[in-house]
């Protein structure tokens, strides 16, 4: 895995591997239990720009501090 910033955004890298832990379960909230992505993220994850990723992982960082 490339080294992550001080922040983990993965600022200076060409590819950002998927989050995915092979736990893949929607919560009532539509968020994977895994992962943190909604559904939405999770199809978008092999089609979104560096910079999406880096959005997505952000956001996944917020729903893991405020469960």
């Amino acid at each position: 895995m490339p080294p992550a910033s001080k922040e983990g955004l993965y600022l200076n890298v060409e590819f950002i591997p998927s989050p995915c832990i092979d736990i893949c379960e929607l919560d009532v909230e539509g968020i994977c239990k895994g992962c943190l992505r909604s559904a939405d993220e999770v199809g978008q994850w092999l089609v979104a720009t560096v910079e999406e990723k880096r959005l997505i992982m952000a956001n996944n960082r917020q729903k893991a501090r405020y469960p």
